[in-house]
């Protein structure tokens, strides 16, 4: 094996680890995977929506590595037009994770010391 499938059988990995956690986030409400967010998490305002949007996204992010590295992986003709098509589904599944992530968390900070 050469490097460059090595690299792309790490990033079919990675797929299935994000979309196996994104599942369960999802669908188990396992919140706490979440990086800086505990279940008991006053800054939340509908865990279970949280859950689904938060868990949906990582899910889709799972899949669009692994089926993008298999794509890549299958020696395809037209490898720079599926990378293209990698690269923007990873940067449309992040943006609109960011864009609409704030309608669960609320804005008001309690400054108690």
């Amino acid at each position: 094996m050469d490097r460059i499938q090595i690299a792309y059988t790490v990033l079919g990995s990675l797929g299935l680890i994000l979309a196996t956690l994104g599942y369960l986030i999802k669908y188990k409400k396992m919140i706490n995977l979440v990086a800086g967010v505990c279940k008991n998490d006053k800054r939340i305002k509908n865990k279970i929506g949280f859950a689904r949007f938060v868990g949906g996204n990582v899910m889709a992010l799972g899949i669009v590595f692994f089926i993008g590295s298999l794509m890549i992986y299958s020696n395809y003709q037209h490898k720079i037009l599926i990378e293209t098509f990698f690269l923007v589904g990873v940067f449309m599944v992040i943006s609109i994770t960011f864009r609409n992530a704030k309608k669960y968390i609320n804005q008001e900070e309690n400054h108690e010391k």
